[in-house]
């Protein structure tokens, strides 16, 4: 559920900024709606949360952290002093091996040596000839040639004129700024200052949970000289705006009336688009929630909260497209292990875990029907196994079915829903939905006829498509306080693009099969490494298989988890979030002093 906001507006004395600061702080239930301020405090702030922020980040990880009182500042200069000098010299290194490799053919030259050259007024070229080349071009160059050696089929040679036209075209290579020496001793002696400077850094690096609480600090004063910032002056008043649930308003009320702040509360605005997204979950919903977190996927303030409609369809899309009972097992063995693990060390209790789990444990039910574990189709003529087998499972025809079945459902309590929100806010809008709801539930049939070969039951299924079309025209226009007529007109008008978009409905049942096919495809890449183990000859089969076997299945569960965000959260996130209207555009409600 999507919690009701009011706007507040606060007015308070100047003089009591930094106090009332600390208590909304304290209270953490104040989201600020005031545009982020700027001051040369916070630009200094921010600055050196970066700084101390990259520092953090070049220290290299460590198990071990010191509880030592230390000068977090200056331990950030010592981290940066070292974490430069390992930047510039890892440079160095690279620059002259790279530069050795390339010239290091020409053995210990000496830059110095050609400097006096030109500075006699000679010009010096380093060439690199093909040897088939080398007898001809020696003789159309009017500079001397001296041959220096060969490598890998090139003549290396030097060649010194009295002017530029002198040397010859072609061939040339770039001199080195230095000496053969002297970039092997600069090599040296940056591989002892990258050691040192990484030495230094796993010294330093004991001080990093240190130096992450530090940032903790300097983030709440960021924020509190950011709020202070944003707050508008009025002589001696000052005055901010922003968002409370309305669970916490009269907590609110009476902080206000402690502290003697004067507060204006209002309804939230319908053309306000900064409102904050606050979700309080009951029940299974709240299952969901860390896997919306870990997304980043947040309802805006007037949109659907689909968590307890996702927890059942993401909960049957995982178990089909997973679609092993062996898997399956192992992920709720997995999962149970690790909840009894945290248990005993006293960490609090996971609900993403223990959604995990059950979410495993419905990919053993669904693997069960199928007669699908590991992929090897042998398991089935095990007894225990084979009696949890549904012959009505074991068919592709029928999975399929279920599918579009699946799909259309899904898509029609999205078009409902969508339904009985617009007969409260636009109320013709409406009539759209029933239009799309019409049009799903007859294009299912022409699905099955299309892909199944299953006859359509009646004429009714294209009348209905073509009357729920009439409806979506003529009503997919229509806005709040308009006149419906004229929309209705426009909706007319419209009618080519509706028509791309009603053609939609279609294409987005089919997508549904996705959970077949890709379960399918799970199960054909176990079976496929299963029928390899077994082939392999004996004796090597006796640990060769295992080998392989342990290899495959978990390459093949790594490929399912990920087709399980791929194509699970898709239909979630996309095609039954398309049809609701739900574009995730949310807004976070954090209030001022929260740690979220």
């Amino acid at each position: 559920m999507i919690e009701k906001m009011k706007k507040v507006s606060l007015v308070l004395l100047s003089k009591d900024r930094e106090s009332a600061l600390g208590h909304l702080a304290n209270a953490q239930v104040f989201h600020s709606a005031a545009p982020e301020g700027s001051s040369e405090k916070l630009s200094e702030l921010q600055a050196q949360r970066a700084h101390v922020g990259f520092a953090l980040e070049a220290l290299p990880k460590v198990k071990k952290f010191s509880s030592e009182q230390i000068d977090i500042l200056s331990v950030v200069e010592n981290i940066h002093t070292y974490r430069t000098m390992l930047s510039e010299n890892e440079e160095i290194i690279l620059t002259n091996a790279r530069e050795l490799q390339r010239a290091g053919m020409w053995g210990d030259f000496d830059r110095e040596d050609y400097d006096v050259l030109i500075q006699a007024g000679l010009f010096v070229g380093l060439y690199q000839v093909p040897k088939k080349e080398y007898a001809l071009w020696q003789k159309e160059s009017a500079a001397a040639i001296i041959k220096v050696g060969n490598h890998k089929g090139k003549v290396m040679a030097l060649a010194v004129g009295f002017k530029e036209g002198d040397l010859p075209l072609g061939h040339e290579f770039e001199i080195p700024q230095n000496s053969f020496r002297k970039m092997q001793q600069a090599l040296t002696s940056a591989k002892t200052h990258v050691d040192e400077a990484k030495r230094e850094l796993n010294r330093l690096a004991v001080h990093a949970q240190s130096i992450r609480q530090f940032l903790v600090v300097l983030d709440e004063r960021i924020e509190f000289e950011s709020l202070s910032c944003s707050m508008q002056n009025e002589d001696e008043l000052c005055y901010i705006q922003g968002y409370i649930p309305e669970s916490s308003l009269t907590k609110f009320k009476e902080l206000c009336a402690k502290h003697a702040w004067a507060a204006l509360y209002e309804d939230v605005a319908e053309d306000d688009e900064n409102v904050p997204t606050k979700l309080k979950h009951y029940g299974v919903g709240a299952l969901v929630k860390p896997l919306l977190s870990a997304l980043d996927l947040l309802p805006g303030y007037r949109e659907f909260d689909i968590t307890f409609i996702m927890f059942f369809f993401f909960t049957l899309f995982f178990a089909m497209i997973i679609g092993d009972a062996g898997y399956g097992a192992l992920f709720t063995a997995a999962g149970l292990l690790m909840m009894v693990g945290n248990a005993m060390k006293g960490k609090p209790f996971s609900l993403g875990l223990f959604y995990f789990t059950f979410l495993s444990a419905a990919t053993v039910i669904w693997g069960a029907l199928t007669g699908n574990w590991f992929g090897y189709p042998g398991f089935k003529s095990v007894p225990a196994l084979a009696q949890w087998i549904d012959p009505w499972f074991t068919s592709d025809t029928n999975i399929m079915t279920l599918c579009f079945w699946v799909g259309t459902v899904h898509l029609l309590i999205a078009h409902s829903w969508a339904f009985i929100r617009a007969l409260r806010t636009n109320f013709f809008y409406a009539f759209a939905q029933v239009g799309h709801f019409m049009m799903i539930f007859a294009l299912q049939y022409v699905v099955y006829l299309l892909l199944l070969n299953k006859p359509l039951p009646g004429d009714w299924v294209l009348t209905t498509i073509l009357a729920g079309f009439g409806l979506v025209v003529l009503f997919n226009q229509q806005i709040p306080g308009g006149n419906p007529f004229k929309q209705a007109m426009i909706g007319l008008a419209n009618i080519f693009p509706t028509t791309l978009g009603c053609v939609s409905n279609f294409s987005d049942i089919i997508s549904y099969i996705r959970l077949y096919a890709v379960g399918l495809a799970g199960f054909s890449i176990a079976n496929a490494f299963n029928s390899m183990a077994l082939s392999i000859p004996a004796p090597m089969i006796y640990f060769m298989a295992p080998l392989l076997l342990l290899l495959a299945h978990t390459i093949n569960i790594m490929l399912c988890l990920l087709s399980v965000i791929v194509h699970g959260l898709r239909l979630n996130s996309l095609e039954f979030s398309s049809h609701l209207g739900l574009e995730w555009k949310g807004i976070l409600y954090k209030p001022f002093g929260s740690k979220k």
